[in-house]
This record gives C-alpha cells, structure tokens and sequence, in this order.
C-alpha cells in the first residue's frame, strides 16, 4: 500500500449502499482515480465487506472528516468482463 500512495493521491469518494442506505452518502477512502458513476464497489464495513455504488469524488470537510474506511476493490471491470462472456455464450 505504501508503493500505491506514493503513486497516486488518496482521494475521498462518495458511495451509497444501494439496499438500505435510502441515497444517504458515505465517505471512503481511495487511490483508484478513474472510478466512474455506478461502479460496483466492495467497500470495508465496520464488522466485514459490503457492496455499495460509487457517487462521485468529494473534497467536502463533511465527508473528508469523517472517512475511516476503504474502497477495497472496483467490481464494475469483473462484471463487465462476465457479461461479455454470457452474451458470447462463452461460459460453458
């Protein structure tokens, strides 16, 4: 991770948790720079991992203050990646 903040600036990014968060935003910490609106996030929660849809990137002290967690892994490339796959009947 070290290598990673010396490549990239970390950034606050806004998601929401699609199931219950009914449109509140969360700040979470990130260094992947290109996330687009709607990517599929798995995001660390206080007690495990949970999905939730990017919002955009935020500079406000509301959100930047009180950012704890992190942005694990980008899932929109790896859904993207299977449906190509299904379309093509690939997948048998």
């Amino acid at each position: 991770m070290e290598v990673m903040a010396k490549m990239a600036k970390k950034l606050v990014a806004l998601v929401e948790f699609p199931k219950s968060s009914f449109g509140h935003k969360y700040g979470y910490f990130t260094y992947i720079e290109d996330l687009k609106e709607n990517d599929l996030l798995l995001v660390q929660t206080r007690t495990s991992y949970s999905l939730a849809l990017f919002r955009g990137y935020t500079n406000k002290k509301a959100y930047t203050d009180v950012a704890k967690s992190w942005i694990v892994k980008n899932l929109q490339s790896n859904i993207n990646d299977f449906e190509e796959k299904l379309l093509l009947g690939d997948l048998e």
